[in-house]
């Protein structure tokens, strides 16, 4: 990983930790936090094991996790069901989050998008064309955009552009910007200057495309000056795959998680703090 000089002095790296000092001097950094979440991708796991049912092992270790101490949200970056008769298998599975009482929503995945429970409009971003709905809210000066980026090019369509360029209007005055989607849509295109790791997500479905991210999206985020974090689930089906992916360049934060290859499982357990500060761990199971 490649971490220009410039950001060497407001963040320190550990093996299961980011922590990003965004912070206001005069209050202390011992504060509870006023928002904690989980960030989930891949979460039907392994083709070749799929029950139709979440991935076991993470089921587990979130339950347990929240038990220890709650999440206030569940955001899942995608690929929640797989194979046929989706319908049926989102239905169990949807039980099966409500089951963890925590409120959940989701950026669909390339397989998300045959499920046809339309009314979930508030739980899924953009999974109806013709119903669109992004969902993007505010919590304590902190702001949550879940996207669908399961398009040509892994871009918005020209109706979610325009809304989404509305809707974060007056961005510019908040403490952090928390971005979802399934696609890990900055290995596209990525300018030179950002200088970001290459790697190999789960798949490619819908990568070539006229769309692209950097050129109709990113400058929504970069007008902000705001600390942005973007966080994509389409990793780890696979032991040979990555399961995690982490860069950073200036106030831009990447991060990849996913599951099913069964080494390197995990997902994203994030605390957020009144002063600005964010703390990102791995939690692997």
């Amino acid at each position: 990983m490649r971490i220009p000089f410039v950001l060497l002095a407001g963040l320190a790296f550990f093996e299961s930790c980011c922590f990003c000092d965004n912070t206001d001097r005069g209050e202390t950094l011992e504060q509870q936090p006023v928002y904690r979440f989980a960030v989930a991708g891949h979460v039907y796991g392994n083709p070749h094991s799929y029950q139709g049912t979440l991935y076991p092992s993470f089921l587990k270790k979130l339950k347990e996790q929240h038990t220890l101490n709650p999440y206030d949200k569940l955001f899942l970056t995608g690929d929640v069901v797989w194979g046929d008769s989706i319908d049926a298998k989102w239905k169990y599975c949807e039980l099966q989050l409500d089951s963890l009482n925590i409120d959940w929503v989701v950026a669909p995945g390339n397989h998300d998008k045959e499920i046809s429970r339309f009314s979930l409009d508030e739980k899924i971003s953009s999974i109806d064309t013709n119903n669109f709905k992004p969902i993007v809210y505010v919590v304590r000066k902190n702001a949550f955009v879940v996207l669908n980026t399961t398009n040509p090019g892994w871009t918005l369509s020209d109706k979610d552009r325009i809304i989404l360029t509305e809707k974060t209007k007056g961005f510019d005055t908040l403490k952090n910007i928390f971005v979802f989607t399934h696609q890990l849509w900055w290995i596209r295109n990525a300018p030179d200057k950002y200088c970001l790791d290459s790697l190999r997500s789960n798949s490619f479905v819908d990568f070539e495309g006229p769309g692209d991210f950097w050129k109709d999206v990113f400058p929504v985020f970069e007008q902000t000056n705001v600390q942005t974090w973007f966080f994509a689930g389409d990793m780890g089906a696979w032991s040979v795959l990555p399961a995690y992916y982490e860069d950073h360049y200036g106030r831009f934060h990447f991060f990849g998680s996913g599951m099913g290859g069964g080494i390197m499982d995990n997902y994203l357990s994030v605390s957020v703090y009144q002063n600005g500060r964010v703390d990102i761990k791995k939690i692997r199971f």
